[in-house]
């Protein structure tokens, strides 16, 4: 939100930004994306009936065709979307991974394009079926969190924790993720 209490956030073209920031920063990589928008929503304004489109639309995947799944999200009600999401995709065979960002992606001191890198590297070293989320704390780390496991932020706060929240150089240095 604006100095004026506008809404700076443009959700409207948020995965087409962080896919062309992917591109720039990594020119020769052969990730393919393929991107689709079910929902055009800030995270605050998410009700239940929003979660079912989200679930309907992973449901309408031919999920052998992907090597995993990331899903742009805002950072206030994250722990929400993923607790729900954890229990529906309980079964999932390949990760999904909510990435959001504390700033909007166009200020320099956004975590969100790093969270974005985060999860297609998790996704290319194989992470295991099941919902995550991977976000970059205030301490400048890379942590992984399964997604049942996601505590809010506390009041004041821009940092995501869970109980066996591990940093994302470690996962990234096991093998399999």
């Amino acid at each position: 939100v604006g100095h004026d209490g506008t809404r700076r956030s443009d959700v409207g073209t948020a995965s087409t930004v962080l896919e062309q920031h992917y591109r720039l920063a990594h020119p020769f990589s052969s990730v393919q994306f393929e991107v689709q928008m079910p929902l055009n929503r800030l995270s605050e304004d998410l009700i239940p009936d929003d979660w079912c489109v989200i679930l309907r639309s992973i449901a309408s995947l031919d999920l052998r065709r992907y090597d995993g799944i990331i899903i742009a999200h805002g950072t206030d009600t994250l722990e929400q979307t993923a607790g729900m999401l954890s229990a529906a995709l309980a079964d999932i065979s390949i990760p999904v991974i909510l990435v959001s960002a504390i700033e909007p992606l166009d200020e320099s001191q956004t975590n969100g394009h790093a969270n974005f890198e985060a999860a297609v590297k998790l996704i290319c070293k194989h992470l295991y079926g099941g919902l995550w989320v991977v976000y970059e704390n205030s301490d400048g780390e890379m942590y992984l969190h399964r997604g049942f496991e996601l505590l809010p932020c506390q009041n004041e706060s821009r940092s995501f924790y869970s109980r066996s929240m591990r940093k994302l150089s470690t996962v990234l240095d096991a093998s399999p993720a």
